[in-house]
């Protein structure tokens, strides 16, 4: 308890951990394999291995900086930049969308007490009570019926 209690006490009022942190913590370490795969490649005594290692430091070194920053406004401005730019960088790739996918998909999936099929003529996704037998089924957006087997 007592070291606990002294690294409560170091942390209190620094920065700590956050989507920016976790960001250049991994992209330090991804640098570092880099740079592994680089001097088995290459041998160690090439350029390119050090600046790997150079990079993966300096990230890193700068991961450890923002989480024990007492400026904790300047630090929340930084990784609220980041997620802007993440956001950004999902809509331009598509990413947000397969995430929402997934994400109805798996809603979908969990639903035991309803069926989900979509209306031949519109095309679009109806909900419908899971009943087993042969049902007529009447879309609310196009409003022609068709018959579904459940």
């Amino acid at each position: 308890m007592k070291f606990k209690d002294k690294l409560i006490r170091f942390m209190s009022g620094r920065y700590g951990n956050d989507n920016f942190n976790r960001f250049l913590s991994i992209s330090g370490f991804v640098l570092i394999i880099i740079g592994l795969f680089v001097s088995l490649l290459f041998g160690r005594s090439n350029v390119v291995f050090y600046v790997f290692y150079a990079l993966a430091l300096a990230v890193m070194g700068y991961s450890i900086f923002r989480s024990m920053s007492r400026n904790v406004s300047r630090r929340f401005a930084e990784n609220q930049k980041y997620l802007k730019c993440k956001k950004a960088l999902s809509r331009f790739f598509g990413i947000e969308k397969i995430k929402s996918a997934v994400k109805l998909h798996r809603q979908r999936k969990a639903d035991k007490d309803h069926v989900y099929e979509k209306c031949p003529h519109c095309k679009n996704v109806l909900r419908l009570p899971k009943v087993k037998g042969d049902h007529k089924v009447n879309c609310p957006v196009c409003h022609k019926s068709f018959g579904i087997k459940i």
